[in-house]
C-alpha cells in the first residue's frame, strides 16, 4: 500500500508534497542556476526524493513503519544517493546491530546546504521553498549522517554521506571532514557501500569526537574511544586487538582479541620493547607514573608517607599489567604490539606474576587442548581502596590532570571473559587486585558463585584462589558477571566454558 507523506500541522501554508515533484523542482532550481542547468540537474532518474531519516524498515511492525511517513522525518535527498549508499547503510546497520547484539540509539540527521553551480559557474545554495517574505526554507542538505551509539558499551560511530552527485571525486574528498575509520578496515567489512561512488553518495565514517567538531548539534553522550591495534599490509588494515578506552579517565575498560588453538604456542625469546603511550595520554608521562619512586609519592598523597612506604616496596608495586598478554600472540610482531598503555592498567606485581600469570598460561593451554575458538575480553572494573592513617578507605589513582581531576585509576578487579561463539560457551575469570586485605574481606568482594572452586571441570586451573597476596580469584557465569560488570559486550551464552 502506498503511503502519502504527511505534513501534519508543521508546514502551515506550504504544499510540501508539491515541492518534491520533479516539475516543481525544475522550476525551483532554475531560479538559482538557470533553466538549462536545472534541466540537467533534475531528471526523471535523478531528482530530490523525500529522504527518510528514520527508515521505514528500521521499525518492525506496520504501525511503526507507517509512522515514518511524516515530513518531520524527511529531507531532500538525491534519488540515487537515497537508493544507493544510504539504502545500503540502512540495511547493513540493521544486520550488524542484530548480529553483534548491540542495543543502540541512532541519531539520523542532516548538516550543511547543498550548492550547485549556476550558469556563471558560481556556487548557489539550494532551497525548495521561500515564504511570503522571500525567506528561504526547506534547505537541501549537503551531508546526511547516522550516528549509532550503544550506551551500555559507550561505543559509537558516525556514518556520513555527501548529498551531491554533481561534484567530482576530488571535490567530494575535500568535503570529508574526518579520518575515514571504515575505509580499508577489516572491522567494517560488513559495510557493503561503495564509498567513492559520488553518484550514489560519497561516504565515510568518523569517530564521535571528530564528528562533533564539525556537527555541533549532536546531543551529548559519553563515548569511550574504541581503538584498534594491528598492521596495514598492501593498504588493508588487519586488526590484532581492540581497546575500549576512556580518554577522560585514562582508563582501559577492556580489550578483546581472538584466542584459538594455535595460540597455545608462541615464538620465544622475543625482547620486550618499551611501553608506548601513543597519542592517547597527552601531556602525561605514563611511564613515570609506574616507577616505584613516583608511586610512593602518589600513594602518600592519599594515605600518608608512612603507609605509602608500607604499601609500595621493591617487591610489591603497581606494575604495568598487560590486558592482552604478550604471549597470547604467536609471533614477535603481535607480541611487541601489546606494549601500548591502551592495553595496560596498574596491577600489583605479585598478582601480575601470580594468579593472573597462571590464568593466562592455563587458558592458552586449555583453549588449545579443547579446540575452542574464542574471543577473550580482558578488562578491569572498580577502584582499588587502601586504608589511610585514619583507617579510612580511599580510592587510589596514579595521576591528576591540571584541574586536579583524578585519572589513571588503579582497578579493584581484573577479569578475563572467554567466549566460544560457535559453541555458545563462556566463563568469566576474576581476580582481586588488592594484596592488603584479609581473606575474609576478599570473600566479601566476590560477587558471584565460584563455578571453578571444587569443580572437576576446572582442574586445569593451577591458580591458588585463596592467596590474597597473589590475587584472590574466582569464576562467574556470564549471566552473573553481567549483573555486576555492565560494560561487557552482549552475546548469547548457553553454558560454562570449561
Amino acid at each position: 500500500m502506498k503511503i502519502i507523506i504527511s505534513a501534519g500541522t508543521f508546514y502551515p501554508g506550504v504544499d510540501v508534497n508539491n515541492r518534491y515533484t520533479v516539475a516543481q523542482q525544475k522550476v525551483t532550481i532554475s531560479n538559482y542556476v538557470g533553466t538549462d542547468l536545472a534541466e540537467k540537474y533534475v531528471t526523471s532518474t535523478q531528482y530530490l526524493a523525500r529522504g527518510h531519516l528514520a527508515a521505514k524498515t528500521d521499525f518492525i511492525y506496520a504501525t511503526g513503519q507507517r509512522a515514518t511517513f511524516y515530513f518531520i522525518n524527511c529531507a531532500p535527498q538525491w534519488q540515487q544517493f537515497n537508493g544507493g549508499n544510504w539504502n545500503l547503510l540502512e540495511q547493513n546497520l540493521r544486520i550488524r546491530i542484530g548480529a553483534a547484539g548491540y542495543n543502540t540509539v541512532v541519531y539520523t540527521g542532516t548538516y550543511g546546504i547543498l550548492q550547485l553551480r549556476d550558469s556563471n559557474n558560481q556556487l548557489s545554495s539550494i532551497y525548495l521553498h521561500r515564504d511570503s517574505n522571500n525567506n528561504t526554507q526547506l534547505p537541501v542538505p549537503l551531508y546526511y549522517y547516522k550516528v549509532v551509539y550503544d550506551q551500555a558499551k559507550r561505543l559509537g560511530t558516525a556514518f556520513v554521506g555527501i548529498n551531491n552527485p554533481y561534484i567530482t571525486l576530488e571535490e567530494a574528498r575535500s568535503l570529508q571532514f574526518c579520518n575515514d575509520h571504515c575505509r580499508s578496515n577489516s572491522s567494517f567489512t560488513w559495510l557493503s557501500w561503495q564509498p567513492d561512488r559520488v553518484d550514489r553518495g560519497y561516504s565515510f565514517c568518523c569517530s564521535i569526537e571528530d564528528f562533533r567538531t564539525f556537527v555541533p548539534h549532536l546531543p551529548s553522550f559519553t563515548v569511550n574511544d574504541l581503538l584498534t591495534v594491528g598492521f596495514t599490509v598492501n593498504n588493508v588494515f588487519y586488526p590484532l586487538y581492540w581497546s575500549c578506552f576512556d580518554q577522560n579517565r585514562l582508563e582501559v575498560l577492556y580489550v578483546w582479541y581472538e584466542q584459538n588453538p594455535p595460540n597455545a604456542v608462541n615464538q620465544v625469546g622475543v625482547s620486550r620493547p618499551s611501553w608506548r603511550a601513543g597519542t592517547f595520554y597527552p601531556g602525561v608521562d605514563v611511564n613515570n607514573r609506574y616507577t616505584v619512586a613516583q608511586q610512593k609519592v602518589t600513594v602518600s598523597n592519599y594515605v600518608g608517607t608512612d603507609l605509602a612506604e608500607k604499601y609500595v616496596t621493591s617487591t610489591q608495586y603497581l606494575a604495568r599489567g598487560h590486558l592482552a598478554a604478550k604471549t597470547d600472540f604467536i609471533y614477535a610482531t603481535g607480541q611487541r604490539a601489546t606494549f601500548y598503555f591502551i592495553n595496560c592498567a596498574p596491577q600489583w606485581q605479585q598478582f601480575n606474576g601470580g594468579n593472573w600469570n597462571l590464568l593466562e598460561q592455563n587458558l592458552r593451554i586449555r583453549i588449545g587442548a579443547a579446540g575452542y575458538n574464542t574471543v577473550v575480553y580482558t578488562g578491569t572494573y572498580g577502584i582499588l581502596q587502601l586504608r589511610d592513617s585514619n583507617n579510612q578507605l580511599v580510592d587510589i589513582y596514579l595521576h591528576r590532570d591540571s584541574n586536579n581531576n583524578t585519572q589513571l585509576p588503579v582497578p579493584l578487579y581484573y577479569y578475563k571473559v572467554v567466549y566460544d561463539q560457535a559453541k555458545r560457551l563462556g566463563t568469566a575469570f576474576v581476580g582481586i587486585n588488592n594484596p592488603y586485605i584479609t581473606l575474609e574481606e576478599a570473600r566479601t568482594l566476590q560477587f558471584c558463585n565460584d563455578h571453578c572452586r571444587s569443580n572437576s571441570s576446572f582442574t586445569w586451573l593451577s591458580w591458588q584462589p585463596d592467596r590474597v597476596d597473589r590475587g584472590y580469584s574466582f569464576c562467574c557465569s556470564i549471566e552473573d558477571f553481567r549483573t555486576f560488570v555492565p560494560h561487557l559486550p552482549s552475546f548469547t551464552v548457553n553454558g560454562l566454558l570449561t
